[in-house]
């Protein structure tokens, strides 16, 4: 068993892998994602090594969902699914409507409104989506999709934002994914600050069509749907007292 107390513990090559998170040191690594200090049996590079090991022979064996289910730091599994699960899928509307189910297997466990407006610039997340796969509406939507379809447009989307600034609340709303049916539920979301920073909570509106709308989720609980981030997004956004107010 090896103690990894601090970053400088580790190997120079998993440095990288290492983050500041509200006044704590993690260490987000595809396969291990700890807070320091953590302990590694036997040691952090031979754990990795075998947990790759284990993602390779699931993706050989074409158990992808069980693949996936490996990656601890979940913003990875995109990356991993178009690399390493995408090209092996067949061509075919079978294949194509499982690697939709796939993506939102990844979204719904990377889901949150929250995490995604920290993982706004992930470009793997955009390349997924983007796919020329077939039957993408059915795939993401899943079980969703007939209540999908019978929403009546215009769909009003709520995403709440905290921040330090209003400027900074505005690029995160122009480059976030996730939005939500439920005005509570993005009021939630825009006073959760679980790293701790000092900031603002801002809560943004905006109105869709369901064109823009590449992903709907809300049997979650939290009315959520996805949609590809926009530099011409209108929006309104206001700034929402503290209770100290």
């Amino acid at each position: 068993m090896t103690t990894y107390c601090t970053p400088s513990d580790l190997p120079k090559d998993l440095h990288s892998f290492c983050q500041d998170m509200g006044g704590q040191t993690y260490f987000v690594h595809p396969f291990r994602r700890e807070m320091f200090e953590f302990e590694s049996d036997p040691d952090i590079i031979t754990e990795l090594s075998m947990e790759q090991s284990k993602f390779d022979s699931l993706v050989a064996d074409k158990k992808w969902s069980k693949a996936l289910d490996l990656i601890e730091s979940k913003n990875y599994a995109f990356q991993f699914l178009i690399r390493d699960i995408e090209p092996k899928l067949p061509s075919s509307p079978k294949g194509d409507i499982k690697y939709w189910k796939l993506l939102r297997k990844s979204l719904r466990n990377n889901c949150t409104h929250y995490d995604f407006e920290r993982e706004e610039n992930n470009p793997d997340i955009i390349k997924a989506l983007s796919s020329g796969r077939s039957r993408k509406q059915e795939g993401l939507n899943g079980k969703d999709d007939a209540e999908f379809k019978r929403m009546s447009e215009p769909i009003t989307g709520w995403r709440g934002i905290h921040a330090t600034s209003r400027n900074l609340a505005e690029e995160a709303i122009r480059s976030g994914l996730s939005w939500t049916l439920d005005k509570k539920k993005a009021d939630w979301f825009s006073k959760r600050n679980p790293r701790g920073e000092s900031g603002t909570a801002y809560i943004a509106k905006s109105i869709f069509q369901k064109e823009q709308i590449v992903a709907f989720f809300p049997s979650l609980g939290e009315g959520e749907f996805v949609v590809k981030p926009s530099p011409d997004l209108v929006f309104t956004l206001d700034e929402l007292k503290s209770e100290d107010d």
